[in-house]
Order: structure tokens, then C-alpha cells, then sequence
């Protein structure tokens, strides 16, 4: 039987990183560490989303080594590095099949005053008995 991923959507913030980042191949990699108020666990930020952090894709990301232009690449790790222990928002996980590694975060949807009212009406009507 072909096992599939699935998919969660969760309110998390991300609680550690574990450098280094990674670029290889034209792909970043990143493990963090993923709080939700009832636990943590170690995740790996897939490349879609540190090419959108970043603001640009891995192999641009080498390239700026290979120039020599350390400064700039410095400056973004920064940059990318105070996005990351800022983050709280919804994120969409990708659970590997069992034995298949760690969950991946594959989309960040950011947290919204819209979201914290359904939140808020969906906890009430659970407490008043109206779900």
C-alpha cells in the first residue's frame, strides 16, 4: 500500500532553530523547534518557505558566497533568523508516513485579528453548548 502525507494546520510559533542553515543543490533546509501551547517538536522548514523568508531562492543564496559578498548573506541570515523568532501564525505541516522523518512546515498563513474572533465564538459556543 502507497502511504501518503498528511496534512495539519496548527497555531505555533517557532521556539528554536537548530543552525546551521542549510543550502545545497538549490535547496534550503532548516530544522526549528515548534510550540503550540500544549507541546514542542522538532520540524523542518521546507524550501518554498525559506525561498519566500529569504526573499530569494537557495542557488541565489550560493551564489552570493561564491561572489564573495559574505556581508550580504550575513545580512539576510540576520533578517531571516528575526523573522523566525517572531513567527506565530497558522502553519501547514506535512506528516511524512510513519518512519519517513520529521513533519515539514510547507505553508506559513499569518495570524490574523479574524482568526482570533472564530477562535474566540468557536471556544464560546463549546463552553455555552452551542458547537
Amino acid at each position: 500500500a502507497v502511504q501518503v502525507p498528511r496534512y495539519y494546520t496548527v497555531k505555533a510559533a517557532v521556539a528554536g532553530v537548530k543552525p546551521p542553515l542549510r543550502f545545497q543543490g538549490g535547496k534550503y533546509g532548516l530544522e526549528v523547534v515548534l510550540q503550540d501551547g500544549t507541546g514542542a517538536m522538532a520540524a523542518e522548514v521546507c524550501d518554498a518557505v525559506m525561498s519566500e523568508m529569504i526573499g530569494f531562492p537557495a542557488n541565489e543564496f550560493e551564489e552570493l558566497l561564491r561572489q564573495g559578498r559574505r556581508a550580504e548573506f550575513d545580512a539576510h541570515a540576520m533578517r531571516v533568523s528575526q523573522a523566525l523568532a517572531a513567527l506565530e501564525a497558522l502553519l501547514v505541516l506535512e506528516i511524512p508516513p510513519e518512519g519517513g522523518g520529521v513533519p515539514r512546515v510547507v505553508e506559513v498563513i499569518p495570524w490574523l485579528p479574524t482568526h482570533t474572533q472564530a477562535l474566540l465564538a468557536r471556544v464560546q459556543g463549546v463552553l455555552w453548548g452551542r458547537q
